[in-house]
């Protein structure tokens, strides 16, 4: 385990594909209290989005304050631990960059299925389990030259921030520019898919990770 000693608490040192999310669910912790901790105002600052952390970043893990329940003798009682839920947000467009607005969509993760429609920017917030690593999502497109649904698999947390090479490939292949399996490195594929995103977006098509990309790319994906 990645951690370090600390007065009162643990640090823990995020490993790489990790959210605040998993780090508070391997800690027995909420996830909401965790992030909100006072001692991991810096982590805030430097991260505005809780589950796009960096390998290295560190998260102050206070110890679990023992909660005292009255309870009758000689009967079986049963405890539930309250969970704050994640909130899964997706934009889904067409190859024109459209948006897939009023369409049904279904949601399967871990033993749930959420179902409903995205909104007039075919946007999706749907709430999810803590827990939830993988999702399933299915769209019914209803547009013309499409079959009748689309699936994906999804990937809950595992974001690095924008500003890295990895996290520039992981936005890219989300928003259908493909250039492979994240390797942190600049590499061909990766300059290929960086050009088409260029041209997509009235840039110069350069292939280059320069800054008025690196925003585009930003503003479009939405973390």
């Amino acid at each position: 385990m990645s951690t370090e000693g600390h007065p009162g608490g643990t640090v823990y040192v995020v490993r790489e594909n990790e959210g605040i999310s998993y780090v508070a669910r391997r800690f027995g912790q909420s996830w909401t209290a965790l992030w909100q901790h006072p001692s991991n105002a810096e982590l805030r600052r430097k991260r505005e989005n809780p589950e796009v952390l960096l390998a290295g970043d560190q998260v102050f893990i206070p110890p679990i304050a023992p909660r005292w329940q009255g309870c009758e003798t000689g009967r079986l009682h049963t405890f539930r631990l309250k969970a704050s839920p994640l909130l899964l947000v997706l934009t889904l467009k067409d190859r024109r960059g459209r948006p897939f607005a009023g369409r049904n969509y279904l949601v399967e993760v871990e033993q749930e299925s959420f179902e409903g429609k995205t909104d007039a920017e075919g946007r999706l917030r749907q709430r999810v389990s803590p827990k939830a690593t993988q999702a399933r999502l299915t769209l019914w497109p209803e547009t013309r030259g499409y079959p009748e649904t689309l699936s994906w698999t999804l990937e809950i947390s595992g974001l690095e921030p924008w500003d890295t090479v990895r996290g520039v490939q992981q936005r890219l292949n989300n928003l259908g520019f493909p250039c492979g399996t994240p390797t942190g490195q600049l590499d061909a594929p990766t300059r290929a898919a960086l050009g088409d995103f260029q041209t997509r977006q009235g840039l110069a098509s350069t292939g280059a990770l320069d800054p008025d990309t690196c925003r585009a790319l930003r503003d479009l994906h939405g973390a």
